[in-house]
């Protein structure tokens, strides 16, 4: 695993999280839970690294709580997303 990032991810619009991920795991943890951003809405995704961020929330996953852990294993390499929906947001990508 690399070092954590901190990235700001702008309202309404998807932003690149972690990239080249081809296996193992990865943790994505909002870190706007206090009242200043307790309204907004949080969604990730992936593709396969090299091809466009995704242009709609139609295979977005709602992240519900405040820290989202995923395994991920696939045989092409992929780009992860988060989309903030409410207000610019803030989140802690570890790959």
């Amino acid at each position: 695993m690399s070092n954590p990032t901190a990235k700001t991810c702008a309202a309404d619009a998807w932003t690149k999280v972690a990239t080249n991920i081809t296996a193992g795991k990865f943790h994505i943890k909002r870190m706007t839970a206090d009242d200043t951003g307790a309204h907004l809405k949080y969604q990730w995704t992936y593709v396969d690294t090299g091809t466009a961020a995704p242009s709609g929330l139609s295979l977005a996953v709602p992240m519900f709580d405040e820290t989202r852990h995923e395994s991920f294993t696939a045989a092409a390499a992929a780009d992860v997303y988060v989309y903030v929906t409410g207000g610019a947001g803030l989140i802690r990508a570890d790959v």
